[in-house]
């Protein structure tokens, strides 16, 4: 997997790092601001779920971290070619992608549909339906090993439409060149909640989906994050909740 343009850099401050050696070194972190509400641009910043959970623990531990931003695929490559100390931006975790990166632990769930715009007769009531449509996903998300493997009788993969984000994938969805769109569930909803586009469920899949912040290989720093998931799960939740009003 070849990485992409890198779109942006930001510095965020956790607090006075504190102590000599690592600690004294910002955090590389790799993030796609296109995947609302768990990491999205706002203003010159960028902000979301994932963004105030990793600054929270950041300040736990007296540390700074700064932020690059890719497309969905340049950012899992960023940490799979040890680019980037940790990726976050609602990233499930799947067996293939532990192949190639570790995972902390689960801190959010997840549904994946297939969204549709409301007012189009969209109807697709089972997997035998999606040849009907012409759908998209955004490349290097978890549908496309869905299609790849588990769905690989339902839908053509080189049929699929691929896009290296969801603003991209949204306009196209929303302009009616593509019908059907793989999607996260919480990214719907916040389009919906923020009125940007007027989207409806026209399919969901079965598959059980689980948001973890990713990390290289044997990375040490996964297992202090897990400790810090475990330790502050009442804010983490907290956190959550006030984004998915």
């Amino acid at each position: 997997m070849s990485l992409l343009l890198v779109m942006g850099v930001l510095l965020a401050g956790c607090g006075k790092p504190d102590g000599a050696g690592p600690s004294n070194q910002a955090l590389q972190v790799a993030i796609c601001p296109t995947s609302p509400p768990n990491c999205f641009q706002q203003d010159r910043d960028y902000a979301g779920i994932d963004v105030e959970i990793f600054r929270a623990y950041c300040e736990s531990r007296g540390r700074t971290f700064t932020m690059t931003a890719y497309d969905w695929a340049g950012m899992l490559g960023a940490v799979m070619a040890g680019r980037a100390d940790v990726a976050f931006s609602g990233i499930s975790i799947t067996e293939r992608r532990r192949e190639s990166m570790d995972f902390s632990d689960s801190y959010m769930a997840n549904v994946l549909i297939i969204a549709a715009t409301a007012g189009r007769d969209v109807k697709i009531d089972s997997t035998a339906d999606w040849k009907n449509w012409r759908l998209g996903f955004v490349r290097g998300m978890y549908f496309g090993d869905l299609i790849k493997t588990k769905y690989r009788d339902a839908y053509d993969y080189t049929a699929l439409r691929q896009y290296p984000s969801y603003n991209e994938l949204l306009a196209d969805l929303g302009n009616g060149n593509v019908d059907g769109a793989f999607m996260d569930s919480m990214v719907m909803a916040d389009q919906k909640q923020k009125g940007i586009y007027d989207l409806v469920v026209a399919f969901t899949l079965e598959e059980e989906d689980r948001y973890g912040f990713a990390f290289p290989k044997g990375s040490a720093l996964r297992e202090d994050f897990n400790a810090f998931l475990r330790e502050k799960a009442d804010d983490v939740q907290a956190i959550i909740a006030r984004h998915m009003k």
